[in-house]
């Protein structure tokens, strides 16, 4: 179970802080048989807060260049993109901004246009998890998020399709790793 915190209007017009539960997946590495070798290295390492302003700017450099990105003050919402831009809630620290950017910028390169056509909401929502999963993952971000996410947005498909649809989730990770130079944040 997840925590999902909320705010509820009384008959009175007071808001009152309200939290309840959802369900998630949960998956330790320790239930697996892997040596400590291969454990260790999915360790995520802490990153200073100099260190996510600068992979931060960063980023928002390089996608800003196709896709311009900008402040939103939405409080419900993360961040969205319309194909064009991209919009991050001004209200998010350093830590957390830098998936949602890597979540709409997935969006923006693969869900407008006449792919969105062929594809449903639930597994557009899980590629864009997924990758940003993987993005922070490569640059050992912690986006422990993701988990419950995508279980909420993972569609009810065949495997030939989970495998489709896994293996274009690859490709474009292995490409915007290569596009953005994730290399020169990567720890030695």
């Amino acid at each position: 179970m997840y925590p999902i915190f909320y705010q509820e209007e009384k008959p009175n017009g007071t808001i009152e802080d309200k939290i309840r539960f959802g369900r998630s997946v949960v998956f330790d590495i320790s239930q697996t048989d892997c040596t400590d070798k291969m454990r260790d290295s999915y360790v995520v390492t802490k990153r200073t807060d100099i260190e996510l302003e600068e992979i931060y700017e960063y980023f928002t450099n390089i996608i800003g260049k196709k896709y311009p990105i900008k402040l939103s003050s939405k409080i419900s919402t993360l961040g969205y993109t319309d194909g064009q831009s991209i919009w991050i809630s001004k209200h998010l620290d350093t830590k957390d901004a830098i998936p949602v950017l890597f979540h709409e910028y997935t969006h923006a390169e693969n869900d407008f246009g006449s792919e969105r056509a062929k594809t449903d909401s639930g597994f557009r929502e899980w590629r864009a998890e997924i990758s940003s999963w993987l993005l922070c993952h490569a640059l050992s971000l912690n986006n422990g998020e993701s988990a419950a996410y995508v279980f909420n947005h993972n569609p009810d498909i065949t495997k030939a399709e989970s495998a489709r649809r896994s293996k274009s989730v690859i490709n474009f990770v292995q490409r915007t790793l290569d596009q953005m130079k994730f290399q020169d944040f990567l720890y030695e």
